[in-house]
């Protein structure tokens, strides 16, 4: 018996070009997961005028870590390195909001006191 199925190599090379066009724009508009993740923020007061922070990720990369003022004025902002403490000095009595970004967008705030 005959298989009434003719085999057109003209039409197979135009299906495969078609699956393969799609595929490729699946792939490039898939997002990766999020991998840089904070796993932790410390912040204490170590001296008068003087407050240390310490931030972990989860992949060591440096995370930004920005301070600011009740009033709202921001007093420090800068890229703080992996595991590292980094001292914050001069800074006055009261209590300050901290926002920490790790460079995949992944967020922590909290609140530090100056006594």
């Amino acid at each position: 018996m005959k298989s009434s199925f003719n085999f057109n190599p003209q039409m197979y090379r135009i299906v495969v070009a078609t699956v393969c066009t799609i595929l490729l724009f699946v792939l490039m508009n898939a997002k990766a997961e999020k991998t840089n993740k904070l796993k932790e923020v410390k912040v204490w007061q170590s001296g008068g005028d003087e407050i240390e922070v310490q931030v972990r990720t989860d992949d060591g990369r440096p995370a930004r870590f920005k301070l600011t003022s009740e009033s709202g004025e921001v007093v420090w902002n800068q890229q703080i390195i992996h595991s590292k403490i980094t001292s914050i000095q001069g800074l006055k009595k009261g209590m300050y909001i901290y926002n920490c970004e790790s460079q995949d967008g992944d967020v922590q705030m909290g609140k530090a006191f100056v006594k």
